[in-house]
């Protein structure tokens, strides 16, 4: 498996190993970064507005539903995913390896977010409920 997890009360840290994104994908009021190993794979959804913090210390809001919004997501294509920070109230941060975030908080009315595991990672499943609150199981 190229994933390590450390799960603490208050919040999962699942580090990456060699995971890069190989595919932006836009969707009519989402936007999908999928990650790809030998072994394994992830997808990371969000279908509600995010901050963007670019490498350079850029940090703007993004809207999945302006798609526009989302062009400058294509930087990340071919970079490496190093972690993804899941806190129980539902919030996430994306950390790649040139240093650029990508943080979701939860959304009153709607699921925020998900994050979906195959291959080695096969069950790998979280996801900010309507309103936050616990992303993962137990």
């Amino acid at each position: 498996m190229s994933a390590e997890l450390d799960q603490r009360p208050d919040r999962h840290v699942l580090t990456l190993l060699d995971h890069r994104v190989t595919q932006f994908v836009v969707e009519l009021g989402a936007v999908r970064l999928m990650t790809w190993t030998l072994h394994d794979s992830l997808e990371l959804r969000v279908d509600v507005p995010f901050t963007l913090r670019q490498a350079d210390g850029m940090s703007r809001r993004a809207d999945p539903r302006e798609p526009e919004q989302l062009a400058p997501l294509l930087t990340l294509v071919g970079r490496r995913v190093d972690a993804l920070e899941i806190e129980r109230d539902g919030a996430l941060l994306a950390a790649f390896s040139d240093g650029t975030t990508v943080a979701v908080e939860p959304h009153l009315r709607q699921e925020a977010w998900r994050v979906q595991g195959a291959g080695g990672l096969e069950g790998l499943d979280y996801r900010c409920p309507a309103g936050g609150g616990t992303p993962w199981g137990g």
